[in-house]
């Protein structure tokens, strides 16, 4: 399996702490080439989907012990998540629920 490397300019929404991103052990991401991606940071499980931007945002690293930065790439889309609950799947036989495409989620 080839892998590729992407750098995705991600918006989190419902995040509890902001710092949790330095502190995560396990980031996993699912779907990234799909319209609704899924992120995992620990316990975490957000959902997202791409926008379109107005403008441009440009994207830079720290170089030389963070002292100064370097140009990285640009981009006009940025993948935008909420937060979401994962509750246990019930009987597909209720008709009670969430009348959603996604039944089994909540967002915060």
């Amino acid at each position: 399996m080839d892998e590729e490397e992407a750098i995705l300019m991600v918006e989190l929404k419902g995040l509890p702490n902001p710092d949790l991103i330095h502190k995560c052990i396990n980031v996993s991401i699912l779907g990234v080439d799909t319209p609704e991606p899924i992120l995992q940071l620990d316990s975490n499980v957000f959902r997202g989907v791409y926008e379109d931007i107005p403008g441009t945002f440009m994207i830079f690293a720290p170089t030389d012990g963070e002292q100064q930065l370097s140009y990285l790439c640009k981009t006009s889309k940025k993948l935008s998540m909420t937060k979401v609950i994962l509750q246990e799947k019930t009987s597909q036989h209720q008709d009670e629920g969430p009348s959603s495409d996604h039944p089994n989620e909540t967002t915060q």
